[in-house]
């Protein structure tokens, strides 16, 4: 037998649609393969979350709201909101390589009340990915936006309010081009990085 590195057809991409309303979740929200893995290394977190596209019908009036004092997200958790992997807040190496495609477009994340420890959005998309007109609020939790993983991706019209950190990047984040992002109400960095952002 032999091994690749990716697989030989790789999935179809998969649209996840929200029409205008809001969507009050008390869990990550979340589309990933973790039985679906990279042939070539049998790691926790190589995943083929690949082509993952999270759509809204339009920022201002599609919303996904985490409730109140949701078990799970409390200080210290890093718990997400929206996630595009199962790697957790602490992983500080390259997890999934076979993530691209990935975008999220539209759609406001309210992280709620009580939830401290939440992570608005939890994002990886390898060599190429798409967040556009995004809005991630806070009423004090930890995180806006998050690459936890080797990621490369355009980030455009994003608002980021309310968090201890805007954006975090762990040692594997690669280059990431901010276009309109803007941040309000930040507790500790606007931007806390480990890698080059342009």
């Amino acid at each position: 037998g032999y091994s690749v590195i990716y697989p030989e057809f790789a999935p179809a991409s998969r649209i996840i649609y929200f029409p205008a309303g809001t969507y009050l979740v008390s869990d990550t929200v979340s589309y990933t393969l973790k039985d679906l893995q990279n042939r070539h290394w049998s790691k926790p977190y190589y995943e083929l979350t690949r082509g993952i596209r999270i759509m809204g019908e339009d920022r201002d009036r599609t919303v996904i709201r985490l409730a109140d004092h949701s078990k799970g997200f409390e200080t210290g958790s890093g718990k997400a909101v929206v996630s595009y992997t199962n790697a957790p807040l602490a992983c500080e190496k390259e997890c999934s390589n076979v993530s691209q495609l990935n975008i999220f477009t539209d759609i406001t994340v309210d992280c709620g009340e009580g939830n401290e420890g939440a992570v608005a959005l939890r994002f990886v998309s390898n060599n190429s990915g798409n967040v556009e007109n995004v809005r991630l609020i806070s009423h004090a939790s930890h995180i806006g936006l998050q690459l936890p993983v080797a990621t490369e991706a355009v980030f455009r019209n994003v608002e980021i309010c309310g968090f201890d950190y805007g954006v975090f990047t762990s040692p594997a984040t690669s280059i990431c081009v901010f276009d309109e992002i803007t941040f309000d109400r930040i507790n500790c960095a606007c931007v806390r990085s480990s890698r080059a952002i342009a």
